[in-house]
């Protein structure tokens, strides 16, 4: 019988970020093609979906996931496995790599502050393991036209395009296909145990939240948005910013970027008066409570290759599935889609004039607010994941 391993290489859990839940509802929606087994770093404190068997291995000990290649016909994991589980490069089934998060280009962003000769080493393994999986991989998996364009560029380099592969494959979707990050097929239910009204000090009913739903990444930019915030309570006095900035529940290496946005909002006398910290990573079958109390949602990012090249962000498709316009930086495929399908406003990179007159838009224009947050929930229907991983399936 033909069956699945899905490998995560971050954690599966009741708390996750974006490279955990893509595995977790790329998992879910699969299952109704074949049985698929998903396995992640640690235990999965979730229930099965159906058709999902659940397993942990422990990264870098390849004793530990052997036995999951052992008796899979196909794999389906993000390339940054392969860099603890050489391995899974000589796997003999059928192999699909995940390059949906362009590692290379985060971590230079991620260890810009680390001295130069450190940073080139983690950018000559970062580059190396890329042409080790591009030359291994029966199929690619990307999440934006932008990224493939990338990666098929490194694909020719490494010589996977060959004049007869282009013969049966004239485009190369069978090859590589894009499979962004997805809505949920559920549709958002709050549990009515609020969250962040009557929870955190000077937020309550009569309140318009502005939320950052998203990570505080080093490659972000929170800082325009608490300097633009002056100006939005002086227009709309009961506004008020919440930042999700729980602790990452994963892998991932602390950033230094909440610990800057904290240090602003006290110098601009909004720490805990305007401007709001909420402490906890949110559980993921939680998170339409905080989601459904917001107004306005926002998202905004530095100029740089990651954001270049980055996924339409797993917090922003949160957004459309709740139905709620987002302000986003322009310049990446985020801000592409919310600009084509108005359902939020783009802003110029770092402008703080721009952004707080586009909060103030949204928060005054209730006629625009409604416009952009039914375009948001519809667009939302047609990036479900049971609809997204269609081009997995036509691999399989």
């Amino acid at each position: 019988m033909r069956s699945l391993l899905v490998i995560s290489h971050d954690v599966i859990g009741q708390r996750m970020a974006g490279p955990g839940i893509r595995m977790w509802e790329m998992a879910r929606a699969l299952a109704s093609v074949m049985p698929v087994t998903l396995i992640a770093p640690r235990l999965i404190d979730l229930e099965p979906p159906p058709g999902v068997s659940c397993g942990h291995y422990t990264w870098g000990e390849a004793a530990t996931l052997a036995p999951y290649l052992a008796t899979a016909t196909t794999v389906l994991a993000n390339g940054c496995v392969a860099a603890a589980h050489p391995e899974l490069l000589t796997y003999r089934g059928r192999l699909i790599i995940d390059l949906y998060d362009p590692v290379a280009f985060e971590n230079l962003e991620l260890f810009r502050q680390q001295p130069l000769a450190e940073r080139q080493q983690i950018a000559d393994r970062d580059v190396a393991l890329l042409r080790d999986v591009l030359r291994r991989g029966n199929h690619f998996l990307c999440a934006t036209e932008r990224q493939r364009d990338l990666y098929i560029g490194g694909l020719l380099a490494v010589g996977r395009i060959s004049p007869s592969f282009v013969d049966t494959d004239p485009l190369l979707r069978n090859l590589i296909d894009v499979v962004p990050f997805g809505v949920s097929d559920t549709p958002p239910q709050a549990s009515g145990q609020p969250r962040l009204r009557g929870v955190l000090d000077d937020l309550d009913a009569d309140h318009e939240i502005i939320l950052w739903s998203g990570g505080l990444w080093d490659w972000m930019d929170p800082q325009t948005l608490v300097q633009a915030l002056p100006q939005v309570i002086t227009a709309v006095p009961n506004a008020r910013l919440v930042f999700l900035a729980g602790r990452h529940p994963g892998l991932a290496q602390e950033m230094a970027t909440p610990a800057q946005t904290r240090q602003l909002a006290a110098e601009l006398g909004l720490l805990g008066n305007g401007i709001h910290f909420y402490e906890e990573w949110i559980p993921y079958e939680r998170r339409a409570d905080i989601l459904l109390e917001a107004t306005v949602m926002v998202s905004l990012h530095r100029e740089h290759l990651e954001t270049r090249y980055a996924a339409v962000r797993s917090r922003v498709l949160d957004h459309l599935w709740v139905g709620k316009p987002t302000v986003l930086s322009t310049g990446d495929a985020a801000a592409e889609l919310i600009e084509t399908h108005n359902a939020g406003e783009a802003v110029p990179i770092g402008d703080v004039d721009a952004v707080a007159a586009a909060l103030i838009r949204l928060l005054t224009d209730p006629q625009r607010r409604a416009v952009q947050s039914a375009n948001a929930a519809a667009l939302g229907q047609r990036l479900r994941w049971s609809q997204v991983v269609r081009p997995i399936i036509r691999m399989l």
